[in-house]
């Protein structure tokens, strides 16, 4: 890492309470062309897949409540104790209240959220919200 990018880290890592060896950090084998990857920092790819075929899953039930799960969610902006940048997102917190499984909780108390899983929750509330839409608009032919 450059020097900017090691202290960005260090604000973040500073920011979390986790020691350095807490933080998920990996070199890679050629660490001129791929800098050092962390879970506090940022990554880039051409593309992230995750494993979702059916036949790998059980239990599985629609979202409930979808636009009421949505309604009680902030998009905020904020930056990072220590880091200047702004950034957008969600409180893990009221995450938590409205789809639990997609929170992690650290050693430390931190909490994290996995925004992949959320989608299935904007998803099914866009769902929702269409067909009101078109049950309206159909009242109105």
């Amino acid at each position: 890492l450059n020097a900017a990018q090691q202290a960005r880290l260090q604000g973040r890592i500073a920011a979390t309470g986790l020691s350095p060896t807490q933080t998920g950090q990996t070199q890679t084998s050629s660490p001129s062309t791929v800098d050092t990857i962390s879970n506090l920092g940022t990554t880039a790819a051409l593309a992230y897949m995750a494993f979702s075929d059916e036949r790998m899953k059980e239990n599985i039930e629609q979202i409930e409540d979808p636009v009421m799960k949505v309604n009680m969610l902030d998009g905020v902006t904020f930056n990072y104790k220590g880091a200047p940048e702004q950034s957008a997102g969600l409180l893990a917190q009221d995450v938590e209240r409205v789809l639990p499984m997609a929170v992690a909780e650290q050693d430390n108390g931190m909490k994290a959220v996995n925004y992949a899983q959320v989608t299935g929750l904007l998803t099914e509330a866009v769902k929702e919200l269409s067909n009101k839409v078109a049950r309206l608009e159909a009242g109105r032919s």
